[in-house]
């Protein structure tokens, strides 16, 4: 009677062991789908990122160039104004020499305009080009979790076939015969 209790006792040992290693294996299988998915879902929010901040580039870009040529346009008309205002006084306007001096703060504001914008650009093109980064990191931190929880998926199903196995001999031989003639004759 006491190995009978004792066989039931290894077979249900031998059961509950292999359901605990299918129960775990299936909770990380499912961890491990989890942190792909969110793994992806955090690069489709980088990628939205990635797009805006290339669109603010852009806006920046555009919008410095264009107060680039607003900028040389007022300096035309500034120009254009002090000659035909030396014309009337009678000077040269073509040896004054604040005319020069204009075109030549005018080019260097035209010019800090446009490096202003390209500046500008340039960060936003650096802040996407690390979001990509970010983006490529994530990706791999993303599979490894996924990976390592797979691993252990499987590690629990070894361990709980391994049990299984050792508590089924363990119930099979004890409710065995024993001694001699124990083979049926």
């Amino acid at each position: 009677m006491a190995e009978s209790t004792k066989g039931a006792s290894e077979s249900f040992q031998a059961v509950n062991a292999l359901g605990s290693g299918y129960v775990q294996s299936a909770a990380l299988r499912a961890q491990a789908d989890y942190e792909k998915k969110l793994g992806a879902l955090n690069n489709k929010t980088l990628e939205a990122q990635i797009k805006d901040t290339e669109a603010r580039g852009r806006e920046a870009e555009q919008k410095g160039l264009g107060v680039a040529s607003k900028r040389e346009q007022g300096i035309r008309k500034s120009i254009g104004s002090q000659r035909a205002i030396l014309a009337a006084q009678g000077v040269d306007p073509g040896s004054a020499e604040v005319i020069a001096q204009t075109e030549a703060i005018g080019a260097a504001d035209i010019l800090a305009a446009k490096s202003n914008a390209f500046a500008e650009a340039f960060g936003y093109k650096s802040k996407a080009n690390a979001l990509r980064g970010a983006q490529v990191s994530n990706t791999l931190d993303a599979t490894s979790k996924a990976n390592a929880l797979r691993y252990a998926s499987r590690s629990s199903m070894i361990t709980g076939w391994t049990e299984f196995t050792k508590h089924g001999f363990e119930a099979a031989s004890a409710v065995a015969p024993k001694g001699p003639g124990a083979g049926g004759k």
